[in-house]
């Protein structure tokens, strides 16, 4: 086996194989054994591998910043494209090294400049903000473009964006809804989210509550709390959808979850109306009101006994303003019982 002979391109395929389960039974701890052989032979591929796994932890080796930045370094000293994006993602977050956007700038370069797509969107987003670099929001889109042109969805999506909001490029709804709907198309939650607004908003084309709602629920599936918050108002406006207070509670608890600030607004006050109308039982109507004027109480009178009957056999209250008692507040007695009543009979 040429692995067993210290062949490092073997070991660095055996220990792929066993990270992914192919042909043998899954195992990152052996993975993360042939890895190590190959990548202290110099294998760069090996190297950058095993950076993974102590960058992860949980794959075979315990979690090591320091340990992924040592292996990931030898790999990117190698021109190994993976290795320099990995590395500058470290910068950027200050995993294993003190954060440095300049440093994650010049790795990004390095990867970028081999064509990887992943590094060309990075980088191109620091151009379009100055991150690490002298902003060039010209060249950030330039870079942008190259990955989409590889296929790359978050420049996709990211182009969308610049699009609708001018930035780096004259606005444009018409491409900004394009580059947006691809990146929708392939389940990018903040794409579909970005789409839902300009059918919600109208812009560049008519409002469509509709459409909306179907991309704000496809993101809000993926918990992006902007979408979450969008399809809380769908639901408690009616728009797109009938109106439902239970599902626009739901929308902005999750949203505010997620420390969405407008939703955690939305779902106080939606909290205390709903508070508020399960403290109000509604009146049961459960009564008859008769109202009849002074000159026609004589055909009251002749209906008195079959209205008694009604109520001691059927359990029927009745109600005329004859059952006022001296001192009662005869507009509210009045109010009240009619409030009450289930049948009026006016004579």
């Amino acid at each position: 086996m040429r692995a067993n002979m210290g062949d490092a391109n073997a070991q660095h395929e055996l220990g792929n194989c066993y990270y992914y389960g192919e042909g043998v039974e899954q195992s990152y701890e052996t993975a993360a054994k042939w890895f190590a052989k190959a990548a202290e032979q110099g294998h760069a591929g090996a190297q950058c591998d095993l950076g993974s796994c102590y960058h992860r932890g949980n794959r075979g080796v315990e979690q090591s910043y320091e340990k992924a930045i040592m292996w990931y370094t030898k790999a990117a000293e190698q021109g190994q494209a993976e290795a320099q994006f990995a590395l500058a993602g470290c910068y950027s977050y200050g995993e294993g090294v003190e954060e440095n956007e300049v440093q994650s700038a010049k790795w990004l370069t390095k990867a970028a400049q081999q064509g990887y797509s992943d590094a060309q969107y990075n980088l191109g987003i620091y151009y379009l903000h100055g991150s690490g670099v002298e902003q060039d929001p010209e060249y950030g889109i330039a870079l942008i473009r190259k990955a989409v042109a590889q296929g790359n969805v978050d420049a996709q999506a990211m182009l969308g964006a610049c699009y609708g909001n001018g930035y780096g490029v004259e606005e444009d709804y018409n491409q900004a809804r394009s580059w947006l709907a691809k990146a929708a198309q392939q389940n990018h939650a903040v794409a579909q989210a970005t789409l839902g607004m300009f059918y919600y908003f109208g812009r560049g084309c008519e409002i469509d509550y509709t459409q909306a709602l179907k991309w704000f629920t496809k993101a809000a599936e993926q918990e992006n709390a902007d979408a979450q918050y969008m399809l809380g108002q769908c639901y408690f406006n009616g728009e797109g959808v009938a109106r439902d207070i239970e599902q626009a509670i739901d929308w902005f608890t999750r949203a505010t979850q997620q420390g969405h600030s407008g939703a955690e607004k939305m779902l106080g006050t939606l909290t205390e109306i709903v508070e508020n109308r399960r403290k109000v039982r509604p009146v049961e109507r459960t009564e008859v009101f008769i109202s009849f004027s002074s000159k026609d109480e004589k055909y009251v009178e002749e209906m008195k006994p079959f209205l008694k009957l009604l109520e001691r056999n059927h359990k029927i209250p009745i109600w005329y303003y004859q059952r006022l008692n001296a001192g009662d507040n005869w507009q509210e007695e009045i109010r009240q019982h009619m409030s009450a009543a289930k049948v009026a009979v006016c004579i």
